[in-house]
């Protein structure tokens, strides 16, 4: 009898001799299962447990797989700290740090420079303001209201950009404080960076004329601008 590959070709290669009968089915039962030729253990029962589906040749292709890639990772490792000095890679991160904390503090000076800067246009154009309204009153004239209320509005921009600045200002002491400035740090960042003073409701009324007044008008004015709109 001549075996053919497979259990079909057996079959086939009994049943091509002359005069042989087919075998009985009772040698299929000694054929390996399906499940085990593709790798898969059987589900079955051993004293009542459940047994694993993970066949011996599953784990041990599992664990040369893992031993495979453990020996490329340390060979990678070996190659990494053969070509990189951790000293030197220490010096450059702390090189990258110390250039970063730079960066970062010079944006904040930056910061406190733009503010200062708009802080410095609006005072220009408050003094502007202010001179021409004491030349008004000095010919003798006086003052109308849209000559009080242009004035107002200029000291009270400025004091706004002068809030401004002195946040960014106190950002900049906070900023220098936190990285290490610490010896009169206050100091040293407020005679660099001088700002004037606010121009307050007490100096202003001393100097021009209570703001009350002006106030009162545009409030009267806000009230029935309301309530024309509303009927």
């Amino acid at each position: 009898m001549v075996l053919v590959r497979g259990a079909r070709g057996l079959v086939r290669g009994a049943a091509g001799h002359a005069g042989a009968s087919l075998p009985s089915r009772a040698w299929v039962r000694t054929l390996p299962s399906i499940n085990v030729l593709h790798g898969r253990g059987l589900a079955t029962k051993k004293d009542g447990e459940p047994v694993s589906k993970t066949n011996t040749w599953g784990r041990v292709t599992m664990s040369l797989h893992q031993k495979d890639l453990e020996g490329k990772e340390e060979v990678y490792l070996t190659e990494r700290a053969a070509s990189v000095d951790p000293a030197e890679s220490l010096l450059s991160l702390q090189q990258e740090v110390q250039e970063e904390i730079a960066a970062a503090l010079g944006r904040t000076g930056s910061k406190l420079l733009s503010a200062m800067k708009e802080m410095q246009k609006a005072q220009d154009a408050y003094e502007t303001q202010a001179a021409a309204f004491l030349r008004l009153k000095s010919t003798g004239r006086q003052p109308s209201f849209e000559d009080k209320h242009r004035l107002l509005l200029a000291a009270r921009d400025f004091n706004g950009k002068l809030q401004a600045a002195e946040n960014a200002r106190t950002a900049l002491i906070v900023h220098r404080q936190a990285v290490g400035f610490v010896y009169q740090n206050h100091k040293i960042v407020k005679r660099t960076y001088p700002l004037p003073d606010l121009v307050t409701r007490y100096a202003f009324r001393n100097r021009f004329f209570d703001t009350q007044e002006v106030d009162s008008v545009i409030a009267k004015d806000a009230r029935e601008t309301s309530s024309s709109t509303s009927s």
